[in-house]
Order: C-alpha cells, then sequence, then structure tokens
C-alpha cells in the first residue's frame, strides 16, 4: 500500500470497509483459456483463430488471454476490415466481408443471433469463476471461449487478516454475477 499523505494514516483507524478490483489485485491479472467449445462446423483451432481475430483490437483484459492462446499455439489470425466496440458488452469485427460478434449473449441477441446452444456452456463455466466469451456471426451461434484468471497468492490470506480486523471486504468486478461470486468464495 502506497501512502502519499500523512492525512490518510491519520483517519486509517476509521476505516470499516475495503474494496478490492478483482483482476490484478485479488486475482493474478494473467487470464488464461479453459475451454473451447464450437457450435458449428469450425474445429477449436478454427474457432480460436477467428476469435483471436476479432478480440486483436480488444481492450477488454481477458481478450487477451485468446490472443496469447492463439499466438502460443502457433494459430494465424485474420486481418480485420472493421472493428466496433460495445462498452460492457463486446466487439463486432468484419473479416472477410463477414461481420461477426464476441462478447455477452445479450449483445449476440440484439444481433440476431440465437444463444440457447451458449446458455448450458455459460451456466457450466460460471460457478467455477470462468468468463465466457460468446461468438457468432449472421444468425448463427459459433462457440463459447471461456477465461479465467487464478487467485493471486496472499489474496486469501490478506482477505483473511482484513475480516479478522473487523473490515468488511468487497470485491469490484465487471464480471458476471456468478463469476464473481465463484471468485469471491476461492479468496474467501
Amino acid at each position: 500500500i502506497l501512502i502519499k499523505a500523512a492525512a490518510a494514516l491519520e483517519i486509517a483507524h476509521a476505516v470499516d470497509t475495503v474494496v478490492l478490483d478483482k483482476t490484478g489485485t485479488v486475482t493474478a491479472g494473467r487470464p488464461i483459456v479453459t475451454d473451447i467449445d464450437s457450435l458449428c462446423e469450425l474445429d477449436d483451432n478454427e474457432l480460436l483463430a477467428l476469435a483471436a481475430s476479432i478480440e486483436m483490437r480488444s481492450e477488454h483484459p481477458l481478450a487477451f488471454a485468446i490472443i496469447s492462446e492463439a499466438k502460443k499455439s502457433g494459430i494465424q489470425t485474420f486481418p480485420v476490415e472493421e472493428f466496433t466496440p460495445y462498452p460492457g458488452q463486446g466487439v463486432s469485427a468484419t473479416i472477410r466481408g463477414k461481420r461477426y460478434f464476441a462478447g455477452g449473449p445479450a449483445l449476440l441477441q440484439e444481433n440476431g443471433i440465437p444463444t440457447e446452444r451458449m446458455e448450458p456452456l455459460i451456466s457450466r463455466y460460471a460457478p467455477f469463476g470462468k468468463t465466457p466469451f460468446c461468438f457468432g456471426s449472421e444468425g448463427k451461434a459459433l462457440g463459447v471461449i471461456s477465461v479465467s484468471d487464478v487467485i493471486k497468492g496472499g489474496s486469501r490470506e490478506a482477505i483473511a487478516a482484513m475480516k479478522r480486523m473487523g473490515l468488511d471486504v468487497i470485491m469490484l468486478t465487471g464480471d458476471n454475477a456468478r463469476t464473481a461470486e465463484s471468485i469471491r468464495i476461492a479468496a474467501g
């Protein structure tokens, strides 16, 4: 903890709640791809290549896990002709004249892509702290890639120590509620 002003130390005794950011604070901040589930004619490597291409311009921290997995596997990406971010929902990208969507089920549904086949996968992964990325194009579900960030060493102990001090500990995250609850349970 970096304390820049003496006043902060003077009022520290009155603190009763600590708010922690999940990514990079509670978790290691180095998410990895844990599952690839194709729901179409693409095999897992083809889905990963498409996903990495779509996510290449994304600023979402978990998108880097997909890009890293493709690079690690030696998978080539495709040039993106057009890229559109949808803050809090996902992204779209045009590749070879075809528009693709990546993100949560709501974004895909809003763009005419059915997500019924994705829902069981999302439900299966979320309790384990995995964040599912859904992919689709032209009215068709393509697949789900889940990404997970591991609990940072020392997080459980630090949270337990704060609780023993009588502090309320709150974790902030942009993840869905099921994923957040899984991390909360794992972190103590």
